[in-house]
């Protein structure tokens, strides 16, 4: 059976064909294509362009696989992930001071990439609160432990614009290949709105009972 034949208009524009080929040399992308075949698409669309295009085909390491799949730029899909994530994810050096935030931290805090990075992370730490985190950021900077460890936590933080927010968040010790420290990150949700939904709950209740 010819499947060739659901792939007319590739041969009609064989030199876009050859560009896009070359255009994914090196790199990992999935081929996804969709004709009115019965049969499976990518591995039809796999004997096609071998078959066509022999010049372009996988090396042996890829030759094995049963579908078009070649490599995805992960350092790239990782900074996209970070970039694009909702909750904000941040991270700060030895000494404290922010070298990574990303979009879901312009949103929940208000200050820009621009504004963030090469500030102390007292940038959106109350001040009630700030010696207390500089302590315990010093003595996991110079151990390597964190006394939270995985935990999951609840705790007050600050916007630009002066109003308190609540936020769970977790962290991740970033450490060389030699142990040594270099700072930490954090994944942080913004729980403001929850929080007052649910200390209105508690005073509904609470008035509920006095009425008793």
């Amino acid at each position: 059976m010819n499947r060739h034949r659901y792939f007319d208009e590739l041969d009609g524009r064989p030199e876009a064909v050859r560009q896009l080929l070359a255009n994914f040399t090196g790199r990992d992308v999935t081929i996804v294509y969709s004709s009115k075949s019965k049969w499976n698409n990518s591995l039809a669309l796999k004997d096609y362009l071998e078959t066509k295009y022999p010049e372009a085909e996988k090396d042996d390491r890829t030759d094995s696989r049963k579908d078009i799949h070649m490599k995805i730029d992960s350092n790239a899909l990782h900074q996209q992930i970070v970039s694009l994530a909702p909750d904000a994810i941040l991270f700060a050096d030895q000494d404290g001071v922010i070298q990574l935030w990303n979009q879901g931290a312009e949103k929940i805090f208000g200050y820009s990439a621009q504004e963030a990075i090469g500030q102390s992370l007292d940038l959106i730490i109350p001040e009630n609160l700030r010696q207390r985190h500089n302590d315990g950021y010093t003595a996991t900077m110079q151990t390597g432990h964190s006394k939270y460890g995985d935990q999951l936590l609840s705790v007050p933080a600050l916007h630009k614009d002066g109003h308190r927010l609540f936020c769970d968040f977790s962290i991740v010790m970033i450490k060389a290949d030699d142990g040594e420290m270099l700072g930490v990150a954090s994944v942080m949700r913004d729980m403001t709105a929850q929080k007052a939904r649910e200390k209105e709950l508690r005073e509904r209740i609470k008035e509920l009972e006095a009425k008793e």
